[in-house]
């Protein structure tokens, strides 16, 4: 235990950490606001069926599957996977905003099912890169950690949103998102744009722990 609780101190103090930590911070409080109540939004919004509503959530899940096995071509395609997180969650968060402020259902189920592809396209890559960047001995602290820090936005988000929705301001929660997916998605790219092979990031949490 205290081997553990030393080598969870040592990548605390790592400031690479929590350049990994704070980005997956953001984007998980923002989901929290939003992602669980898009059923609600769209049958308040729209008044849509369940049928509807079912319907559109099966063809989302197709889609965000097919967005996950799609991330290593956008790689490819970009020759770097933080630029190519960056791309992915940048042109989701515009279909975010489609989804929220769309005068049609049309355009709001666009904005529904590119927002979510789009997102799990990029977001196995930045776990993959995330753990191109520790030493091995150090991963297993590391992904705890990333879970951690996703969950924490899921602990206060709903209950926020909640709020919110009770003095209809779904708006400000599309918004809140947005600016909260944005800021992550910046300092992914200031933080590690060209940084996407191990020996990189590597020095530094070797040098961190002596």
């Amino acid at each position: 235990k205290m081997r553990s609780r030393t080598r969870l101190m040592r990548v605390l103090r790592t400031p690479q950490t929590w350049k990994f930590f704070i980005p997956n911070l953001l984007i998980g409080f923002g989901a929290a606001l939003i992602v669980p109540f898009f059923n609600l939004f769209l049958v308040d919004t729209f008044a849509i069926s369940e049928i509807t509503l079912g319907t559109l959530f099966s063809v989302a899940g197709l889609l965000t599957g097919i967005g996950s096995l799609l991330g290593p071509t956008l790689e490819k395609a970009f020759g770097s996977r933080v630029k190519a997180v960056v791309f992915a969650q940048g042109t989701s968060l515009v279909f975010l905003m489609v989804l929220g402020f769309a005068p049609t259902l049309g355009l709001a189920s666009a904005g529904f099912l590119l927002r979510g592809a789009l997102m799990n396209m990029g977001h196995p890559l930045w776990n993959s890169f995330i753990m191109d960047q520790v030493a091995e001995t150090r991963q297993a602290t590391i992904s705890a950690l990333m879970f951690i820090s996703w969950e924490i936005g899921w602990t206060f988000g709903p209950t926020i949103s909640g709020w919110l929705q009770q003095n209809d301001w779904f708006p400000a929660l599309f918004i809140t998102t947005g600016i909260l997916y944005a800021s992550a998605t910046a300092l992914q790219w200031r933080l590690f744009a060209g940084s996407d092979t191990l020996t990189t990031a590597e020095p530094a949490l070797a040098a961190s722990s002596n």
